[in-house]
C-alpha cells in the first residue's frame, strides 16, 4: 500500500475514534521523554552519554473491549555518531560522522492477558505496524551539507 494512502487510512481511524460519544472513558493518552543513542561502527563501546540525543514519544489508546485496545503512537528522536569522540586513534583519523532526526508512527492492537479491573500489574501482548523515516547528514570538508542517503 502506498505511504500516502496508509497515512490517510490512519488519519481516518483517529478522526473516527476521537468523535466517539464515549471517548472520555475509552481513550487514554500516554507519553514519555528520554534519550536515544546510535550504536555501530562510529561508536566503539558504550556511548556513555557522549553521543546521546533527546527522545520524545506519545500517543493514545482506545478501548475496543475489556481486554483489547487500539494504540496509535508517535516517536521523535535524534541519533548521531562521530569518530572524533572515539578512544581509538585509527577511527579518529578516519573522521566520519553523521546525525539524523528520526520519526516513527506506530499503529497497533493490544490485548491484556489478565483483567485490568482486578490486577494492578497486567501483562499484555501487542502487534501492528509502524512507519519511520530518517535521513542522515554530514558536512564535507568545504562545509557543505551532504545527505548520506543519496550517497548510499
Amino acid at each position: 500500500m502506498h505511504l500516502k494512502a496508509s497515512f490517510r487510512i490512519l488519519l481516518l481511524i483517529v478522526i473516527v475514534a476521537l468523535n466517539s460519544p464515549t471517548m472520555a472513558q475509552r481513550v487514554r493518552a500516554f507519553g514519555g521523554i528520554g534519550v536515544s543513542a546510535y550504536l555501530g561502527d562510529l561508536i566503539q563501546g558504550s556511548p556513555a552519554f557522549k553521543q546521546v540525543s533527546p527522545d520524545v514519544m506519545g500517543g493514545a489508546t482506545y478501548d475496543l473491549g475489556e481486554k483489547i485496545r487500539y494504540r496509535l503512537g508517535l516517536s521523535l528522536l535524534g541519533v548521531k555518531g562521530n569518530d572524533a569522540l572515539s578512544p581509538r586513534a585509527d577511527l579518529r583519523d578516519r573522521n566520519l560522522n553523521f546525525k539524523s532526526f528520526v520519526w516513527e508512527v506506530s499503529n497497533m492492537m493490544e490485548y491484556d492477558i489478565l483483567d485490568r479491573n482486578i490486577y494492578n500489574i497486567v501483562p499484555y501482548v501487542f502487534g501492528g505496524f509502524g512507519l519511520f523515516h530518517f535521513n542522515p547528514t554530514t558536512y564535507d570538508r568545504n562545509g557543505n551539507k551532504v545527505y548520506l542517503h543519496d550517497v548510499g
